[in-house]
């Protein structure tokens, strides 16, 4: 099944409208308080959770090199995730 291009500009839309409502919100309840040491705490930890994630796929299993290891792509991934932390 293949959506209209209408119907899929009016999608990507509310994903984005949806997206951007629900960051906002939760800026705009929080952003005149103060958080507490153990939220601060736990935050300071996403990068170090959601990095590896995002990068794995690319390092280990690449569809331009169909799957194969790439060690340029390695350490590239090492460098990234050194300078992130």
């Amino acid at each position: 099944m293949s959506a209209s291009t209408p119907t899929l500009w009016i999608i990507i839309t509310g994903l984005a409208l949806g997206s951007w409502l629900l960051r906002f919100s939760f800026w705009g309840i929080i952003s005149n308080k103060e958080l507490p040491k153990w939220a601060k705490r736990h935050l300071r930890y996403t990068v170090v959770a959601v990095m590896p994630g995002i990068i794995a796929p690319l390092v280990f299993l690449p569809r331009t090199t169909n799957g194969v290891f790439d060690l340029l792509r390695f350490v590239a991934a090492t460098i990234t995730l050194a300078i992130g932390d």
